[in-house]
């Protein structure tokens, strides 16, 4: 499959520097280029299944907390590299933001993560990027990872004040900025964009995956009528307090100040994420935009530019 636009760039790797679309990632993972092993479909976030690629050298485990502060549990899958175990040291995180698909379940397969986590667990054993650990929290709810207003989901207010705190109290992490990346696929997408544009000051680095970045206006024109009364009560204003472009406009100044990188991986959302594209650069925010021919398929996306992603992850985590 032929790209429609892949633009040039050049990304600084510990011990060394590549260009373009072809670097030494790719030279080390030839056997995975077939994109049609992915098993990434529209909704399908959530596979059941668990092909023999997907085993793991690190761990891979479900657990679930209760928030001090809306005493509501939230259940995560969560990876800890090989060697976790025997050592002392601390370990940057990549947190991880599903989309629609599991949003929508009424139970989360007991692999849930598996796959996901296959992909840097792959890249770890071959010595592409350091050993990291990867926290996946599941919300209910197709709430754009938003608050909703009558407070029936409490996404945001979950995930930034108690999730991320749990795991550095409750794991070896590195609790700062350079030790966190955010990442998300579709509505995971657009909450990885939101809590990047909303708290740079959390995250070092976002990639986002064929996002659903929805405007006010999409939300009737795509037939999402449901998400604008059920998460945001019909209130465009209250919209805004979890919109990206509103978000990037509101802090643009404090993005460019922390310096978080933004990484955009487009697919069949290409309306959503061309007007966010221009919204960036307007606000004269730097980021690593790619356009393909793909469909909504996270796994042929992630794959397709893999140089840049563990480009970003080596940039802050080696």
């Amino acid at each position: 499959m032929t790209p429609v636009h892949r633009p040039f760039a050049v990304f600084v790797l510990a011990g060394g520097v590549f260009f373009g679309s072809v670097g030494p990632v790719e030279a080390q993972m030839l056997d995975d280029r077939n994109p049609d092993r992915s098993n990434e479909t529209a909704t399908g976030d959530d596979p059941t299944t668990e092909p023999p690629e997907f085993t793991l050298e690190g761990s891979h485990s479900i657990h679930t907390l209760t928030g001090a502060k809306t005493g509501r549990s939230m259940t995560y899958a969560l990876y800890l590299p090989k060697g976790y175990a025997e050592s002392d040291l601390q370990y940057p995180v990549i947190y991880f933001l599903h989309g629609a698909g599991i949003a929508r379940r009424d139970e989360l397969p007991a692999d849930y993560g598996r796959w996901q986590m296959a992909f840097y667990d792959r890249a770890i054993a071959r010595g592409l990027i350091p050993p990291v650990i990867v926290a996946m929290p599941v919300t209910r709810g197709v709430s754009l990872w938003a608050d909703a207003k009558d407070g029936s989901t409490l996404a945001s207010t979950q995930f930034i004040e108690e999730f991320i705190p749990h795991v550095d109290q409750t794991y070896r992490t590195i609790p700062e900025q350079k030790g966190r990346i955010i990442e998300g696929f579709s509505m995971g997408g657009n909450g990885a964009i939101l809590f990047g544009a909303k708290h740079p000051e959390l995250f070092s680095g976002v990639i986002s995956i064929d996002a659903a970045i929805h405007v006010w206006d999409t939300l009737g024109d795509y037939g999402r009528a449901d998400i604008a009364a059920e998460t945001f009560g019909n209130d465009e204003n209250y919209f805004q307090t979890y919109s990206p472009d509103h978000q990037v406009a509101e802090n643009a100044a404090s993005i460019r100040e922390h310096g978080t990188e933004f990484i955009l991986l487009v697919g069949e959302l290409k309306s959503y994420n061309e007007r966010f594209r221009a919204v960036m650069e307007a606000e004269n925010i730097p980021l690593r935009y790619t356009d393909t021919t793909f469909k909504h398929e996270m796994g042929k996306l992630r794959m397709y530019d893999r140089d840049a992603i563990f480009s970003l992850v080596n940039k802050y985590f080696r």
